[in-house]
C-alpha cells in the first residue's frame, strides 16, 4: 500500500520535534509532503522551541523522503504581503495541503494522511474527504504507529 502524508501546518512538526518523534512520519515507503506555506510558517516561528529542529529535519531529508511543494496558496500569500504586510497565515497551510492533495491524487497513492494540529481536530476545511484521505491529528498519529528509529 502506498501512503503519502501531507502536513497541514507548522505546529504539527513543532509538536513532533519537541516529542523527538519527527522520524515517526517515515512510514515504510511513504512520501511526506510539506507545502512551501508550512515551511514559511516554520521559518516565521523559528524562535519557538522545536521549530528550528523541524526546519533542520526537513532540510536533512528533503531530497529523499520529504518533498517541499510549491503552491499557489503561498504564491498568493507572498503577493498579498507586498500589498498589505499584516496579511495573516490562518488556514493557509490547510489550503496548501488541499492543493497538494489535488495535485498528487491519482498518482498511484492508495491513502493520503492529512496531519492536523490537535486543536484543529474538528476543522472542516475538507468537508467531505474522499475515501482515500485519512484526516489525523498529531496525537492520534503518534498513538496509531509505534515509535521508529529508536525514538520515544
Amino acid at each position: 500500500m502506498k501512503i503519502s502524508i501531507i502536513v497541514t501546518g507548522a505546529s504539527q512538526l513543532i509538536t513532533l520535534a519537541i516529542s523527538d518523534a519527527l522520524n515517526n512520519l517515515f512510514l515504510p515507503g511513504a512520501k511526506i509532503f510539506i507545502s512551501d506555506m508550512v515551511n514559511h510558517e516554520l521559518e516565521q516561528l523559528r524562535d519557538i522551541p522545536g521549530a528550528q529542529r523541524a526546519l533542520d529535519w526537513i532540510n536533512e531529508h528533503q531530497s529523499d523522503k520529504i518533498i517541499v511543494v510549491s503552491t499557489e496558496v503561498f504564491e498568493e500569500y507572498t503577493f498579498l504581503c507586498t500589498k498589505k504586510p499584516s496579511v495573516k497565515l490562518k488556514n493557509r497551510g490547510e489550503q496548501a495541503a488541499v492543493e497538494i492533495f489535488q495535485k498528487e491524487n491519482g498518482r498511484g497513492v492508495d491513502t493520503f494522511i492529512l496531519l492536523l494540529d490537535d486543536a484543529d481536530e474538528h476543522a472542516n476545511f475538507l468537508t467531505q474527504p474522499p475515501e482515500n484521505v485519512l484526516i489525523m491529528t498529531t496525537s492520534r498519529f503518534l498513538t496509531w504507529i509505534p515509535p521508529l528509529n529508536g525514538e520515544k
